[in-house]
């Protein structure tokens, strides 16, 4: 990550920026300069413990301070949405499209704008995406253990699905600034994180350590998860390569998802179909509040 630009005078808004790979992301941002980060976590505990860490971190300096894993048990949201999809992917397009007007302002002051989304491998499993079982009341897969890992490929299969389609309708859109908008999807990397702590549910604690072990031994390490983000976020190479709605896996490698992944149909039919569930919880004008 030598080689990232420095972020001056940028802010970004991170989604889980204080626990796992999130973590990690947030402290290069720190590193290369950034002047805000927004962090929005579920947990204040685990933000108060990463920001401990990053004080500590060479070369970053917190001067302010200003106070959302694969699950086998089955829940849903607030909306009776099942949770996984409702935080990973519901959550993120209706906070994408309520920032788009200030992302638009970004633009308007010479800066050109980036939306990484995190996706994963695991959106591989699911090859089929039918909306109407986002609100089954039970699981549709069984093992318990693979209803999980299918449930949240979906939801990743779902943020590859959103990079695509926000990419297209920032193209189309009549407002020169939305083509300066570059959104990109990515897979961090077989990275072991306190995430993988939920295998010791699945096998017990044994197994659970003997998964992680081999993971970290095999996998990526937290600041080669980062370094992709990073690319997306900083590198001129986007902006000049033209990389728009595109997927990439460590490090900083284009790379084609699955074929369902790019059926732009049925990204459409999901964007539609979030937009009526924001509506239905939030009002008609809720992207213009």
């Amino acid at each position: 990550m030598g080689n990232t630009s420095a972020l001056n005078g940028r802010v970004a808004v991170m989604t889980g920026g204080q626990g796992g790979i999130g973590k990690e992301i947030t402290a290069q941002l720190l590193v290369h300069g950034i002047e805000k980060v927004i962090i929005i976590a579920r947990s204040e505990d685990k933000y108060i413990t990463a920001r401990e860490e990053w004080k500590h971190r060479a070369g970053i300096s917190l001067e302010n301070d200003t106070r959302t894993d694969v699950q086998n048990e089955y829940k849903h949201s607030p909306q009776n949405i099942e949770r996984v999809f409702a935080t990973n992917c519901v959550g993120h397009q209706v906070l994408a499209t309520a920032l788009l007007p200030l992302l638009k302002n970004g633009v308007m002051h010479g800066n050109d704008v980036r939306i990484v989304v995190t996706s994963s491998s695991f959106h591989f499993w699911c090859q089929q995406l039918d909306m109407d079982l986002l609100f089954s009341s039970s699981r549709v897969k069984w093992p318990a253990l693979y209803d999980g890992i299918w449930r949240y490929g979906r939801s990743k299969l779902g943020n590859i699905l959103f990079a695509k389609e926000l990419s297209r309708r920032l193209l189309d859109d009549q407002d020169p600034a939305s083509k300066q908008i570059y959104v990109n999807s990515f897979f961090p990397g077989n990275i072991v994180t306190e995430q993988w702590l939920a295998w010791n549910f699945s096998f017990g604690s044994f197994l659970g350590w003997l998964i992680r072990t081999i993971g970290s031994r095999l996998g990526q390490s937290v600041r080669d998860g980062a370094a992709t983000a990073l690319y997306l976020a900083a590198s001129s190479e986007v902006r000049e390569r033209k990389h728009r709605g595109q997927y990439f896996i460590p490090i900083a490698t284009l790379c084609k998802p699955s074929a369902i992944s790019e059926d732009m149909k049925l990204a459409r039919d999901l964007w539609d179909w979030i937009d009526v569930q924001a509506t239905e919880s939030l009002g008609l004008d809720w992207q213009y509040r």
